[in-house]
């Protein structure tokens, strides 16, 4: 058991003050672990009851406790609040989604939709980010997720970079949602080189707004201005749910 009233005895000093202080930093490291609550609360104090295996918080007053979760310590599980606990307050359930007083899961299926492009811009690269291949959807979920893939063309001897990103754009607001990391494609001199090896990227987003109009975009640019580097069997390809 590590509890103590962590509170130093009047008068201590020394190394039983010190002693004491040990006792406190034992007591607040392990929450305050015990077979029964502490003689001595305080405010916001965490206590874990190890007969009711309950985790515990103070109220803001020192009035009463607050349980926050019990554990399964064998099975090394936890769950929010005691067994029998009651919830109060509203359950928001999207009207698309709601059937009766359940959620009809079959129709959160159905918000699904796959999101694809191809094509694109293929004319020579600038040293400058361009949109070269979108794809607009309309959101049906609050998640999107997608990739995009693209090789480069050349005809030429030179190497060069190449650098890639995705961007998700609210068409709705005016607003870019999100932008994802770079990435690219490398190639060394070399007599004779066709295509530089193909890249592949991706984003990802959670908060979309239901009805809103989104575009993905690929924007690319080469690192050096030599050329014409071409992209080419660029696509985009996701799913929003």
């Amino acid at each position: 058991m590590s509890q103590t009233d962590l509170q130093l005895t009047s008068g201590v000093a020394g190394a039983d003050a010190f002693r004491e202080l040990l006792t406190m930093l034992e007591a607040v490291i392990s929450t305050n672990i015990g077979s029964d609550d502490p003689s001595t609360t305080w405010a916001g104090q965490l206590v874990y009851n190890s007969t009711t295996s309950t985790l515990k918080m103070r109220n803001s007053t020192n009035s009463g406790w607050i349980v926050l979760g019990t554990f399964d310590q064998a099975a090394g599980t936890w769950s929010p609040t005691a067994a029998g606990a009651t919830f109060t307050g509203q359950v928001a359930v999207p009207a698309a989604i709601e059937d009766g007083n359940a959620v009809n899961l079959g129709q959160m299926e159905g918000r699904k939709q796959a999101i694809s492009a191809s094509g694109g811009d293929t004319s020579d690269l600038t040293t400058s980010f361009q949109n070269r291949l979108s794809v607009t959807f309309t959101a049906t979920g609050r998640f999107v997720s997608a990739a995009a893939r693209f090789a480069i063309g050349c005809n030429h001897d030179d190497g060069c970079d190449f650098l890639a990103y995705l961007e998700i754009y609210d068409n709705t607001s005016g607003a870019n949602a999100n932008t994802g990391a770079q990435f690219g494609s490398s190639t060394q001199n070399q007599s004779g080189l066709g295509y530089a090896a193909p890249a592949a990227g991706g984003i990802a987003y959670g908060n979309l707004t239901i009805g809103h109009s989104y575009t993905i975009r690929l924007w690319m640019k080469k690192t050096q201005n030599i050329g014409p580097n071409y992209a080419v069997n660029m696509s985009i390809w996701g799913v929003c749910v």
